[in-house]
C-alpha cells in the first residue's frame, strides 16, 4: 500500500459520535476537538504514549525501543507523534515486534510531518493501527500545532512515558497535559551532567513522574495502575523469580559470566569473551536497562545483586584457570 492510497481512505469522527475516542473527552471542553480525522483503525487495546527528544543518544533510543517492543508483546498500542528521535524509534520497534501503533500528526493526514516517515506511517495503518489528526486537508504542520498535538497524545494514552527530554522540550508539554489529566506519568532518569535528561530529571524531582528503574518494574507499575493483563508469551514473560535476558542469550551469558562485584570495563570483557567491544557495549546497555548491570564509574560495570550468587563463582573459576 502507498501513502497516497491511505489519504483516500481518511474518514472523520464527530465529537458526538459514539465511536469518538472516549479518552479525548477527558480534556477540558474547549480543548476537545469537534472532530478527528483518522486513517486506519483506532485500536481497542490499552495505549501507552512514548515521547522524548528528537535528538536522543544511543542509550535513549535503546530504552524507547525496549519499552515499545515489550508493549507489542503485551498487545499494548504505542502512541507517539511520529517525529524524529524517540517518537519514530518507538513506532518502529512496536511495528517490528508485531504490535500496533497510533501516530498523532500535528498537521493534516495528507500533509504528514516529517515526510521522511511516510513509510512508517503506512506500516502503522497496514498493521492495524492508525494515523490521527484534528485538522482538515491541506493543513501543514507548523510550530504551534506541534504543541497543540501533544494534548491529544496525553489524553489518548492510558499512561505516558517520557524518555530523554531536555529542560525545554516539546515532550514536556505532553507530560504537562498528562499531569493535568491525571494520566499516569513515567520518566527515565539520567545523569545530571547529560542535558538530554534535564527535563525528565525535573519531572522526577518534582514528583510529577515515577522514575523507571527496570523494564520489569515499569510494566508491573503499568499493570497495577491501568489494569493491563499481560499477553501470555512464555519466552518473553517477566517473572519475579525468573530472570529475563533480552536478545542473544549465549552472548549475554558470556558477558554476565565475567561480571562480579569488582568493576570491569567493556574492553576487558570483550578480550576475555572474545567478542567485539561494540557487541559487548550493546549487551551491557540492554542489561543495564533491565536492571541486571550497574555502571559504577564511566565505562566500568558490576553485576546487580540478582546475578551475584551464580556469577561470582563463575568469574573466580575463570581467574583460577589463568
Amino acid at each position: 500500500m502507498k501513502y497516497e492510497e491511505i489519504i483516500k481512505k481518511v474518514y472523520s469522527i464527530e465529537k458526538s459520535n459514539s465511536n469518538f475516542p472516549k479518552n479525548l473527552l477527558r480534556l477540558p471542553p474547549k480543548e476537545i476537538p469537534e472532530r478527528i480525522f483518522v486513517a486506519g483503525k483506532i485500536p481497542d487495546a490499552p495505549c501507552i504514549a512514548i515521547v522524548g527528544t528528537r535528538t536522543p543518544d544511543a542509550h535513549g533510543l535503546q530504552i524507547a525501543k525496549t519499552i515499545a517492543s515489550e508493549c507489542a508483546i503485551r498487545n499494548i498500542t504505542v502512541i507517539s507523534g511520529g517525529a524524529f528521535g524517540i517518537d519514530i524509534a518507538a513506532h518502529t520497534a512496536s511495528l517490528e515486534g508485531g504490535g500496533k501503533t497510533m501516530v498523532v500528526l500535528p498537521g493534516s493526514i495528507d500533509m504528514p510531518s516529517p515526510q521522511n516517515h511516510k513509510n512508517i506511517f503506512t506500516k502503522a495503518v497496514e498493521n492495524g493501527g492508525c494515523l490521527i489528526s484534528e485538522h482538515e486537508k491541506k493543513t501543514p504542520a507548523y510550530s504551534t500545532l506541534y504543541l497543540r498535538r501533544n494534548r491529544l497524545i496525553a489524553a489518548l494514552a492510558d499512561c505516558v512515558i517520557v524518555i530523554q527530554a531536555r529542560a525545554r522540550s516539546g515532550a514536556l508539554s505532553t507530560a504537562s497535559w498528562a499531569h493535568k489529566l491525571s494520566v499516569k506519568l513515567f520518566a527515565a532518569g539520567g545523569s545530571p551532567l547529560n542535558p538530554l535528561y534535564g527535563g525528565t530529571n525535573r519531572l522526577i524531582y518534582h514528583k510529577k513522574a515515577t522514575i523507571i528503574t527496570t523494564i520489569a518494574e515499569l510494566f508491573r507499575e503499568i499493570e497495577t495502575s491501568i489494569g493491563i493483563l499481560q499477553k501470555a508469551v512464555v519466552d518473553n514473560q517477566i517473572k519475579d523469580e525468573q530472570l529475563e535476558l533480552p536478545g542473544n542469550y549465549k552472548s549475554e551469558a558470556k558477558v554476565i559470566s565475567l561480571l562480579g562485584t569488582e568493576p570491569i570495563t567493556a574492553d576487558d570483557i570483550a578480550t576475555e569473551a572474545q567478542m567485539s567491544v561494540e557487541e559487548v557495549c550493546k549487551i551491557l546497555l540492554s542489561l543495564e536497562i533491565n536492571g541486571l548491570v550497574l555502571q559504577v564509574d564511566p565505562g566500568r560495570y558490576v553485576a546487580d545483586k540478582k546475578l551475584l550468587p551464580q556469577k561470582g563463582s563463575v568469574r573466580r573459576t575463570q581467574k583460577n584457570k589463568k
